[in-house]
């Protein structure tokens, strides 16, 4: 009978010590919980208007009925933003944890106008009712989900002889369509554009032999055989693959004539990034953000650029507002009338236009003496 009451007991005291060892623990907590400093607010009453007061519950809701506003906004019209939606949400998609998430096509739409505007980010947080920290991080994550999303279809380098002659074919029966196929992003600004082109993998490729050109050919109309070429200005070097103009001095006719047919071939790329800049006025500003951001940043709006051209080819042309008729230079008998895109940059630009050209003396002349001859 003893043993039986000791047994109790040692139970009963075993139970009241775990007790006691609980309480002193949930004791010490709740000290340690009230000494905490407690916090003000849960958010900024601005942000907190988000769902009912920010840019996105209400201007771009009332945008998607007004096309032409739309494409002021986004550079893009409703139909184009829902497609690039769906290839670029999915990637964007990740686990709930907040009560009111920012959803993916807001995110989409807070990077758009970023782009398009050229605003500073802490323009677009208060637009948006958001912090800027949410934005900062909505256009790096953004940027980089529409290059993974748009590049191999939009953006695609040629790899093949073949896909190279389809570009060849548009160029010269058709005129170029001003988009952009290779593109090597990264390099400072303090080299020259020839060493620039020389250090880039474009460059290089194309001194290796690497990009798969195809094979010299004849010009249309002669025997004579020229190989393609890139062509730039007096800053890049005189290559087998790369064609610049003849210097400015001592000029004859003929030469006069290439170095004008060359300006006219290089006023495409000019017209081609005088509309990116107009369009993604991103580019009429400096870029506050890292060099790598800064990368994603204008691999994004580069895919942008030709996404929204090649969605716009079934539109009638005189209804085009990204790309719509007289917006690049046009050559008529001579004269040069410029583009719009000139006006709505003005000043502000990085865009330049091409003066009259110079050069260096270079020793592989061939192929540009050839196709002198042929367009004089």
């Amino acid at each position: 009978m003893e043993n039986q009451l000791k047994i109790v007991q040692n139970e009963t005291n075993s139970l009241i010590h775990v007790y006691l060892m609980h309480m002193t623990g949930i004791w010490l907590l709740y000290n340690r919980l009230r000494s905490r400093r407690k916090r003000t607010k849960y958010t900024r009453s601005i942000l907190a208007q988000r769902r009912r007061q920010g840019d996105y519950a209400n201007l771009v809701q009332e945008m998607r009925l007004d096309p032409e506003y739309h494409i002021l906004y986004f550079r893009m019209s409703r139909e184009h933003f829902e497609k690039l939606a769906r290839k670029v949400c999915p990637l964007l998609e990740r686990p709930r944890t907040h009560l009111y998430p920012i959803s993916a096509t807001e995110r989409l739409a807070m990077t758009l106008r970023y782009l398009a505007s050229g605003d500073s980010q802490t323009s677009i947080a208060l637009a948006f009712r958001v912090s800027k920290s949410t934005v900062c991080n909505a256009i790096s994550e953004v940027c980089d989900a529409i290059w993974r999303s748009l590049n191999t279809e939009y953006l695609k380098a040629p790899t093949t002889e073949q896909e190279w002659l389809t570009i060849e074919e548009g160029f010269s029966v058709c005129d170029a369509d001003y988009n952009f196929t290779m593109i090597d992003v990264g390099c400072t600004g303090r080299f020259s554009d020839g060493g620039i082109f020389s250090n880039s993998k474009i460059g290089q490729r194309s001194e290796n032999e690497e990009l798969n050109i195809p094979a010299p050919c004849c010009l249309p109309g002669t025997d004579n055989t020229c190989p393609y070429v890139f062509v730039g200005d007096e800053a890049f070097p005189l290559k087998q693959y790369m064609m610049r103009p003849y210097p400015r001095t001592q000029l004859d006719y003929t030469k006069r004539i290439f170095n004008y047919r060359l300006s006219r071939a290089r006023r495409v790329i000019e017209n081609a990034f005088g509309i990116l800049a107009s369009r993604w006025r991103i580019f009429r500003r400096l870029i506050l953000a890292t060099p790598e951001k800064s990368k994603e940043i204008v691999k994004a709006a580069l895919s942008l650029h030709n996404f929204v051209k090649y969605e716009e080819r079934n539109v009638p042309v005189l209804q085009r507002r990204y790309f719509p008729p007289r917006y690049v230079d046009t050559d008529d008998n001579g004269n040069i009338i410029e583009g719009m895109w000139r006006n709505e940059i003005g000043d502000e630009g990085g865009i330049v236009g091409i003066n009259q050209t110079g050069s260096n003396m270079f020793k592989k002349k061939r192929a540009r003496e050839t196709s002198s001859r042929i367009i004089s």
